[in-house]
């Protein structure tokens, strides 16, 4: 099998981190930073903790 080379760009793990971003910069103008959670966050983005 050969080893592919470079930096995935896409897949699940992509479309969960730009979930998980989108969430936060969605979250911030709601509320201040300090009271953001992991738990908050994976529920906004629709993905676990």
């Amino acid at each position: 099998m050969a080893i592919k080379e470079g930096i995935r760009t896409g897949g699940r793990s992509a479309r969960v981190q730009e979930s998980v971003h989108a969430a936060v910069r969605a979250l911030l103008q709601e509320q201040a930073r300090d009271s953001l959670t992991v738990p908050l966050i994976a529920s906004r983005a629709g993905v676990t903790p």
